[in-house]
């Protein structure tokens, strides 16, 4: 609504706007994070096929001290198949620096290869954790796999604090302390979660992939947070059990692709608080080819337009050759500057704010290197109107094997079991 209030008055505002977006966006992040927890090598004790207790050893510093009586946190961890840098995202979980907490992992069934591959991990890695579980079969309360997944997880559940994380997610070994700082800080927060941070890409489709993460859908998550729009990101979100029970519990959300918005409505309907944590989810991109990237933010992209269609179709001003153009009609007469130095000098200041939130969000992570991403980020640029354009053709998606059809609001349903019942 403000993008639209803007163009009322004046085109050539919005390509300005555009850039104290990039800068508040910007300026709102606060790195205060280090480098990814190194796996270690430490020896275990059988293999975890059911249940195993940890020692819970852990050493306490002043960064997110959670008191003496910390409460206990369980972890839920759905799996689906076997993902690049899988081993260290699952020990960087196995090895937090925290007191009191569980995991449980979730398999569809045993023959996923996720299982078997975990299990080995927990042989040859130690763990912090009190207690590790694994459930081998899903439920079914929904088109939504992932939460047909953790169904039968939550119910083991016997913690207030849960923290929900994705297979491909990666944190350091304070992850839990500070981000349990929100929840005992303040009784009103019942959701915490933080933006997704990419590293290490590999292959041209990983560096577009990365920068997406790091520039488009960090900045937004900032930009709207900062002016107090709640936000959710599923990667890594921690909630509290009432919270989601009081609201239908899990199997609630087996019909929206988004479960994270939709916990986020739950919360703004009850007037409690979301915190987006300054604590990135950081996740191992590795190899993606191009098709996959397309794929994936074909999938999000017609997500957006069905959770806020309005949303979606101002995104397209935010996009630096769509403003160019906006700008052109009137900024280099009302600025005295002639066309091609406009031109030049509004790419450039696109580009250098997207690289610096870029580094900024990684740290000491790997990019990819300075000219590889600048080379990604004018590909990912130039294709970005073709990709918005491609998202507005249509409503379906394919997510992991299944076809799925996005209805207004962020709601799903199976096109291959709505096929069947049509021919029933």
């Amino acid at each position: 609504m403000r993008v639209c209030a803007v163009l009322d008055v004046n085109d050539g505002v919005v390509a300005w706007w555009r850039y104290v977006h990039m800068c508040t966006s910007n300026l709102r992040f606060k790195h205060h994070f280090t480098t990814l927890p190194s796996p270690c090598m430490h020896d275990c004790v059988g293999i975890c096929v059911s249940s195993r207790e940890g020692d819970g050893s852990w050493q306490e510093d002043d960064v997110g001290n959670v008191g003496p009586s910390p409460p206990l946190v369980t972890i839920i961890k759905p799996l689906k198949g076997v993902d690049d840098g899988m081993e260290e995202n699952i020990v960087s979980f196995l090895q937090q620096d925290y007191p009191e907490y569980e995991i449980i992992f979730c398999v569809d069934a045993e023959k996923d290869k996720a299982y078997a591959f975990v299990c080995d991990i927990l042989s040859r890695h130690h763990t912090y954790a009190k207690r590790v579980v694994f459930t081998t079969k899903g439920a079914r309360v929904g088109p939504n796999p992932k939460i047909n997944n953790m169904v039968p997880a939550f119910d083991l559940v016997r913690s207030e604090l849960v923290l929900s994380s994705d297979s491909n997610a990666r944190v350091e070994a304070s992850y839990l302390r500070r981000v349990v700082k929100y929840m005992t800080n303040d009784d009103k927060v019942v959701i915490a979660s933080g933006f997704v941070a990419g590293f290490s890409p590999s292959g041209f489709g990983g560096m577009l992939e990365c920068l997406y993460l790091n520039t488009f859908y960090a900045r937004f998550m900032l930009l709207l947070d900062a002016l107090g729009i709640p936000q959710v990101v599923g990667k890594n979100i921690m909630f509290r059990r009432d919270f989601i029970l009081r609201n239908g519990g899990l199997a609630a959300l087996g019909y929206h692709l988004a479960e994270d918005n939709v916990m986020g409505q739950w919360a703004v309907r009850e007037r409690l608080k979301v915190v987006l944590t300054r604590e990135p989810s950081y996740q191992h991109i590795g190899s993606h080819s191009l098709y996959d990237f397309w794929q994936r933010h074909l999938r999000w992209g017609r997500l957006r337009k069905g959770l806020a269609f309005g949303g979606f179709v101002a995104e397209v001003v935010t996009y630096p050759f769509v403003s160019l153009l906006i700008g052109c009609a009137s900024i280099p007469a009302v600025f005295g500057m002639s066309l091609s130095c406009y031109c030049v000098l509004h790419i450039c200041l696109h580009c250098a704010s997207d690289m610096v939130l870029y580094n900024c969000v990684l740290g000491e992570h790997d990019g990819g290197g300075f000219w590889k991403s600048v080379c990604a980020w004018a590909m990912r640029e130039i294709t970005a109107l073709p990709m918005w354009l491609h998202v507005a053709s249509g409503n379906t998606v394919n997510w992991r094997g299944s076809v799925l059809r996005v209805l207004r609001g962020g709601d799903i349903e199976d096109v291959t079991e709505s096929a069947t019942r049509k021919l029933m």
